[in-house]
């Protein structure tokens, strides 16, 4: 299945609310755990719909679903932008991707995309159609529009 995306580059800056506390360290060497945080975050806002700039459960687009995940499941800051979470970490090859790594897509002349890789191929990520969702990265979309992989958490 296709998703049609609107850009997720960020043009405006938000910071966190204040209420947003970092969430329990989770061991990242340990992938089945990884995978199960993942999963029950995962669960937690899957379909919350796509908003340009939101950061709730009323609406969330990809950076701000990549921000709020990082830091409510390991406690890690990153930027807001897609743009810049692009430059977070180090880049991998995409034959390298573990749970958490970030996957980025070009999909448009200046439109970018960010979902977290959680394993077996699928990321997670917030479509323009249906919110908070999984992909794979076999799909044509995905594959023909991939652009870099991070890896942000090092194990």
């Amino acid at each position: 299945m296709v998703s049609i995306l609107a850009s997720c580059s960020g043009k405006v800056s938000y910071q966190q609310p204040a209420d947003y506390e970092p969430g329990p360290v989770v061991d990242l060497s340990d992938t089945m755990e990884t995978s199960r945080v993942l999963d029950q975050h995962f669960d937690k806002w899957a379909g919350t719909p796509y908003r340009d700039g939101g950061m709730d459960k009323r609406g969330i687009d990809c950076s701000g679903f990549v921000q709020q995940t990082y830091y409510r499941l390991f406690g890690i800051s990153l930027p807001r932008t897609t743009k810049i979470q692009a430059k977070s970490g180090n880049k991998i090859a995409r034959s390298e991707l573990k749970p958490t790594d970030l996957v980025f897509f070009k999909t448009g002349f200046f439109d970018k995309h960010v979902g977290i890789y959680k394993g077996n191929g699928q990321f997670m990520h917030v479509s323009t159609k249906r919110g908070v969702s999984l992909s794979d990265l076999g799909d044509v979309y995905w594959n023909d529009h991939f652009w870099q992989a991070r890896r942000i958490i090092e194990r």
